[in-house]
């Protein structure tokens, strides 16, 4: 309510029963800026809810930037480990989408043993997550699992623990697999370094 009430959409979409109701509202608020795409919200390193407004072009070079970086290409299939409504999540589905790759949809978690069958399946290339997601994947065995079509594993969202950095990076090196750790800012179109 405090969102609407500040931006005056025209339009809200809610999901109810896993359906979208559409229902217009009053357009009192100045029409949106023509180069903007995306308002996403972000806490930042301050915890105080905060907007960042996108452009399409901040979308598009930061999905092309990602491209580069890890060499995407049309055979890449990611597997969606994160919401599309989080700039990390949001950023793995703009740059495969940018590159004819495919996604493989799923609203299961990791912690349940569905997700892994169809990461299988599907045999998804890549697999991303914030720091912990790599703690459940520890406890979960991971590093044991026969996932021969993953290549590539991305991590950000905040400071990976430096034992478990290692241990990931030793895996990747072990098993010919590719391993980023990367930094990011909603502000900035998510990913914008990594390592």
């Amino acid at each position: 309510e405090e969102i609407v009430s500040h931006y005056r959409p025209s339009l809200l979409v809610r999901l109810q029963d896993g359906l979208p109701q559409w229902t217009p509202l009053p357009a009192s608020g100045p029409a949106p800026h023509p180069d903007l795409a995306l308002i996403l919200p972000t806490s930042g390193s301050t915890g105080n809810a905060k907007m960042v407004m996108l452009s399409h072009g901040n979308l598009q070079a930061n999905a092309d930037s990602i491209v580069a970086y890890l060499e995407l290409g049309s055979q890449e299939r990611a597997i969606t480990s994160l919401t599309f409504a989080y700039s990390f999540g949001l950023s793995v589905i703009n740059s495969h989408l940018a590159v004819h790759g495919s996604l493989i949809l799923t609203q299961r978690s990791l912690m349940e043993r569905p997700f892994w069958e169809l990461l299988r399946q599907c045999e998804a290339t890549s697999l991303s997550g914030v720091p912990f997601t790599f703690e459940m994947m520890e406890k979960l065995g991971f590093r044991r699992m026969q996932l021969p079509s993953l290549r590539t594993l991305t991590q950000a969202g905040g400071r990976l623990g430096l034992p478990l950095a290692h241990t990931y990076a030793g895996y990747a090196r072990e098993t010919g697999r590719r391993f980023f750790i990367m930094y990011g800012q909603t502000e900035a179109t998510a990913r914008i370094a990594y390592f």
